[in-house]
């Protein structure tokens, strides 16, 4: 201890280069046996080393801080102070890895930090809510990729939601969501417009839909009343085939083309005509498969549809791989299931997304 406020009472005479050596000195003493030392000794080797620091190259403080983000314990004072360092190589340790830093220190330093400061953040092993929240905030993409990516992460709704909000026109982000195991289902069949078909697949098998899904996605566009129409179909627990919905469907594709068959979808599945020209209009064909699942078609009437609007769009012709992944959707959701997910998308699709 002696030893310790000799040290502290001369380093204000002492030579930057004869500091900066000091302060090496008091921190390997730290890394090496902290334990043996007494609070009160600590807290002199704490209050030495923060001191010392503005006479420390950048390259020595990056090797102190690394060593410090391993430490079990570590000085609280320079641990903030290099925590706040404006060299990234410095303070990045300590973000990414340290675990003395309070909740409420991490909380301040992803909202007046830097993009580099928030990134580093986002690579902690735990991320509590609050701390989540403060990261996303500035929806910087980079940022928003790794708060998504990171499973030690609890993200709360309020975040899932901006990240969705987010992720259009992004696959990797998309995919980082559809593969986290606490991804909102509703949320999951928003982004399953925006992906390709294997996960899409991957949507209709790993995420179930039910009512109480489908009354959040409302409260969540402002607790919007449900659709009468729809809210009848949703609720309806007959599950026989309606097979003249979707024969009237086919028909009106033949006859009048896709806006007949728009309004026939339209009415056959009790759902918005915006809503059901976004299922006809998706040339993966995902969406359609569902809906005439919804409306207890047959294969049968599965394959003439979707022919029928290759046809009409002049595109390739359909691969046997692509036709065999659609009816593995059509076949992976019972029709009682399609109609909820199809009332899923007659509320979130008001959004224009």
């Amino acid at each position: 201890m002696h030893d310790l406020l000799t040290m502290r009472s001369i380093t204000h005479s002492r030579s930057t280069l004869a500091r900066a050596s000091l302060f090496e000195k008091v921190a390997g003493l730290w890394l090496g046996d902290n334990a043996a030392l007494n609070a009160e000794s600590q807290d002199v080797m704490d209050r030495l080393l923060t001191d010392l620091i503005p006479d420390v190259e950048p390259f020595v403080k990056a090797k102190v801080a690394t060593s410090l983000s391993q430490c079990g314990t570590a000085p609280a004072r320079l641990v903030r102070a290099l925590a706040h360092d404006h060299d990234i190589s410095v303070a990045g340790p300590i973000l990414e890895r340290c675990k003395s830093l309070p909740e409420n220190e991490l909380l301040r330093l992803a909202q007046s930090g830097g993009v580099l400061t928030r990134l580093a953040l986002a690579r902690r092993e735990a991320l509590p809510l609050q701390l989540a929240e403060a990261l996303c905030h500035r929806r910087e993409l980079a940022v928003l990729r790794l708060v998504a990516a990171n499973p030690g992460a609890r993200l709360s709704r309020r975040v899932f939601r901006e990240l969705t909000g987010q992720a259009k026109g992004d696959a990797a982000l998309c995919e980082t969501l559809l593969a986290r195991s606490d991804f909102p289902a509703d949320l999951a069949f928003k982004v399953f417009w925006w992906v390709s078909p294997p996960w899409r697949r991957a949507v209709v098998e790993r995420f179930p839909v039910s009512a109480a899904q489908v009354d959040i996605a409302q409260h969540d566009l402002g607790d919007q009343p449900m659709d009468a129409a729809i809210a009848v179909k949703h609720e309806s627990q007959d599950l026989s085939a309606n097979v003249e919905g979707a024969t009237s469907l086919l028909e009106a594709l033949r006859n009048g083309g896709l806006r007949d068959a728009v309004q026939s979808l339209s009415a056959a599945a009790g759902i918005r005509a915006d809503t059901a020209a976004r299922i006809i209009n998706d040339k993966g064909a995902e969406p359609l498969a569902i809906a005439l699942r919804a409306l207890g078609a047959d294969g049968m009437q599965l394959t003439a549809l979707v022919e029928t609007l290759d046809h009409l769009r002049s595109g390739p012709v359909r691969t046997a791989a692509s036709m065999a992944s659609l009816e593995h959707v059509f076949h992976a959701v019972t029709q009682g299931r399609a109609q909820t997910i199809l009332a899923l998308w007659n509320v979130q699709l008001r959004d224009g997304t």
